[in-house]
């Protein structure tokens, strides 16, 4: 039951709740590009030494990459759960205040597609913007070792990437051939004024049958999408 557990570490980690420890740290080669999740190439020079990040799994990455120290403001949902590191605070996930990115004077700002509109005015040369989004789960070891490159921290991503697999396949050979009547029907429910879930295309539900639950299968594709009692 360990093994089986352990896969939601993982599940955690992109959401934005659990901090992996990691080991040694590698170097960059600078100037780099490299591709967000809306296509945009963002060039860096150097590693950045000023970030606002307001997607909390990504915020759980630059932990786990031990680059505490390049986190300059982040969501209260961050705060909430790792207010020691006493770090600004720049509004919610849902209402990013924009006064106080500000303050913050950031060389980077890492954001979700719902900011994108918002948060595009800072992309000038002194700053840059990310837009990072988890779709599946290959996209979240896709960009664990984007993030690596970008902080020069390669050799720690790489690590954790390869625990992270490791855990998946240790999980996935221990529940073969396990029976359905066996296994635990599970269902997320997503924060929100509505009742919502995770579509059929998710990584949520991805994650959830990784670690062997049964998901709904509501045809519907999306991120949360609506459903009723």
């Amino acid at each position: 039951m360990r093994s089986v557990r352990s896969i939601f570490v993982l599940f955690s980690f992109i959401a934005g709740w659990v901090l992996m420890p990691s080991a040694a740290a590698s170097g960059t080669a600078f100037p780099l590009t490299v591709t967000d999740a809306h296509q945009n190439q963002v060039c860096f020079t150097a590693t950045p030494q000023r970030v606002v990040s307001l997607v909390p799994y990504v915020t759980e990455m630059l932990l786990a990459f031990d680059q505490v120290q390049v986190l300059v403001g982040m969501t209260r949902q961050d705060l909430t759960l790792k207010n020691a590191l006493r770090k600004k605070s720049v509004g919610s996930y849902f209402n990013p205040k924009m006064d106080a990115i500000a303050d913050c004077r950031p060389d980077l700002i890492i954001a979700a597609p719902s900011h994108a509109a918002t948060v595009g005015r800072w992309c000038t040369d002194h700053c840059k913007v990310m837009i990072m989004e988890v779709r599946q789960l290959q996209d979240a070891f896709d960009q664990m070792e984007m993030i690596g490159r970008v902080f020069a921290c390669e050799t720690l991503a790489a690590d954790v990437i390869r625990r992270n697999q490791d855990q998946l396949a240790m999980v996935k050979a221990r529940l073969q051939g396990l029976p359905d009547h066996q296994r635990k029907r599970v269902v997320r429910v997503m924060a929100g004024e509505a009742l919502a879930c995770p579509g059929d295309d998710s990584f949520q539900n991805e994650m959830i049958a990784a670690a062997g639950g049964i998901v709904p299968r509501l045809a519907k594709t999306g991120f949360a999408v609506p459903v009723d009692l």
